[in-house]
């Protein structure tokens, strides 16, 4: 009977060891990966943040490329208006010049 009870004691003192043992190595191992999921979530917010900056700075080229495309629009229409202005002109400036030649012909001839 002694020996039937020091066995169950035995018995008993080896499962509350391994219990405890085990416990002890579940702990580290959940804290291992308690420690993971800090660092994880530490990333994700580290990516949110990046993110929120990528994204601003895709909104300022997006407005710059609008006002860079606008400031083209109305440099092209300005190109437009210089070439309706001279095609308008050079007529007039044709019909100066040979009134110009012509008076300069007839001014060399009175000279004679």
């Amino acid at each position: 009977m002694t020996t039937t009870i020091v066995a169950f004691i035995c018995l008993v003192v080896g499962y509350v060891l391994g219990w405890v043992c085990g416990a002890h190595l579940m702990s580290a191992k959940h804290q291992r990966l308690v420690d993971e999921v800090h660092g994880l979530i530490s990333d994700v917010r580290t990516l949110k943040a990046d993110a929120a900056k990528v994204q601003v700075w895709a909104d300022a080229n997006a407005l710059e490329q609008h006002q860079l495309r606008a400031a083209a629009d109305q440099a092209t229409e300005g190109a437009l208006k210089a070439a309706r202005v001279v095609r308008t002109l050079k007529p007039t400036l044709r019909l100066i010049q040979t009134h110009n030649s012509h008076l300069l012909s007839c001014s060399s001839s009175d000279l004679i």
